[in-house]
Formats: C-alpha cells, structure tokens, sequence
C-alpha cells in the first residue's frame, strides 16, 4: 500500500482491516502452489 493512501483516500479502519482481510485470504490461497516447489 502506498503511504500516502490512507490519508489522501481518508480510508476508515474498518476498510483498512477489510483490505488486510482480503490480502490474508489471497496469500492463504496462493500458499499451497508456492510450498509445492
């Protein structure tokens, strides 16, 4: 996330956490593909 995004878009912590939320599950998704090597 760029530093400056936060302040620039006024983003609440509720969507904060939402896109955190949402990177989690997506790293937790690509995970098995990346331990197969």
């Amino acid at each position: 996330m760029p530093p400056g995004r936060l302040k620039t878009h006024g983003a609440s912590v509720e969507e904060f956490l939402f896109e955190e939320r949402r990177w989690e599950a997506v790293r937790q998704a690509s995970a098995p593909a990346l331990e197969i090597r």
